[in-house]
């Protein structure tokens, strides 16, 4: 990783959407995120652990659930507030004006999350796989416009 294999656009495209690690390969389960990994690596090879939390799912279904929570927590939610927190709130707390290269560098990660989402729904039905949760968030703010 020191020499920014992580940040390789096959690396990028193949294994973590925003090039950062840990990433699992188990037999054609990939997944990323440390929780979503720790949750799969739990339940399929110690499930009468006290680690392993839910033993009545499907662990792939499981740890895409923990890989999409780990995305809006990690990714979505602290991009979307900090965007707004500069947009909205910093004027109107007296703050001055938006920082422009700030506008700037949190569009861009907020693009990246809505691409990894779209690349997500291209073949799912929703974001932790076709198994429908429900998903509240700051997400039902977002003007894409």
């Amino acid at each position: 990783m020191q020499k920014g294999e992580h940040l390789e656009p096959n690396y990028v495209q193949e294994f973590h959407p925003f090039g950062r690690i840990p990433v699992l390969d188990d037999n054609g389960t990939r997944l990323f995120e440390s929780r979503a990994i720790c949750e799969y690596l739990v339940a399929k090879y110690g499930p009468h652990s006290a680690l392993n939390r839910r033993t009545d799912q499907n662990i792939a279904d499981l740890a895409t659930y923990e890989q999409a929570a780990s995305v809006e927590y990690s990714y979505f939610d602290p991009t979307v507030k900090a965007l707004a927190y500069e947009k909205i709130f910093k004027g109107f707390m007296g703050r001055g004006d938006p920082d422009r290269a700030t506008v700037e560098r949190l569009e861009s990660d907020l693009v990246k999350v809505l691409e990894h989402y779209e690349k997500v729904l291209s073949h799912s039905e929703y974001l932790a796989g076709n198994v429908s949760y429900i998903y509240i968030s700051s997400g039902i703010l977002v003007d894409c416009s």
